[in-house]
Parts: structure tokens; sequence; C-alpha cells
């Protein structure tokens, strides 16, 4: 079964899959991971992914950039909420965002716990899209 996700709990997850995924960084210069993360909000409003994300329960899940600025504020204000918590990373407002080595564990742990099966399964994929990307 499927758990709730909000944006803020979705972006959460999103990093915690990047983490689990092996990246060790995130190049916020220039305000890039904003750009890579646009590519993964394409994949989720595709309408030709439309089943694989009702699937996973993030169907209502509205994902959108600030209109002005392009930005996803709830992917910083997660990154910041991460660099407080288990991950230790440094917050987004310097040139990248780094993960401490013990991150890959904690993430996935931390994601078998607040995601369903489904859920971690397309989580990972955007993950791999944004690295993809990058």
């Amino acid at each position: 079964m499927n758990k709730e996700m909000t944006e803020s709990s979705f972006f959460q997850c999103f990093i915690w899959s990047l983490a689990a995924s092996g990246v060790t960084r995130i190049n916020t210069r220039e305000d890039k991971h904003h750009l890579l993360f646009g590519i993964v909000a394409d994949y989720i409003k595709d309408e030709a992914n439309h089943k694989e994300v009702e699937e996973a329960g993030l169907g209502d899940l509205l994902i959108i950039a600030n209109p002005f600025t392009g930005r996803f504020m709830a992917f910083d204000k997660a990154l910041l909420n991460s660099s407080k918590g288990l991950l230790s990373i440094i917050p987004p407002y310097f040139n990248e965002a780094l993960f401490s080595v013990e991150a890959s564990i904690t993430a996935s742990e931390l994601l078998e716990e607040f995601a369903s099966p489904k859920q971690i399964e397309l989580l990972r994929k955007l993950a791999k899209i944004f690295v993809d990307q990058s």
C-alpha cells in the first residue's frame, strides 16, 4: 500500500533516493539542481508515465517550479532540512550539497520507512533521471 506524500515529503524522499543511489554531491551552483529537477518534473507530468506515477500514489502530487525563478523551493527546503538531519549535507546555498559517507545506508533505511515499495521504485527511477542529466 502506498504512503501519502506531500510535496515536502516527496522532495525529502527524492533526496534520500539520490543518496541511496550513491550520489555524494548535488551541484547547486547557478541553480543547476533546479534545472535538472525540471527534467524529473517533466517525467512526472508526462502523460506517457501517468500509469506508473498513479500506481506509486503520486498522481495528485503538484510539483511546480516558481514561475518567476524556475526554482522548486521545496527542493531547497528539503536540502536544508537534510543538512540538519541524518544525512549531514552542506546546505544548498553553497556551490554544492555534499552527502556524508553514511548517507547511502541511512537514506535507504529512511526510504523504506517513509515510502512504499512502488514509491521507492519510482523515486529511484527519478533519481537516475536526475543523475543521468548531471
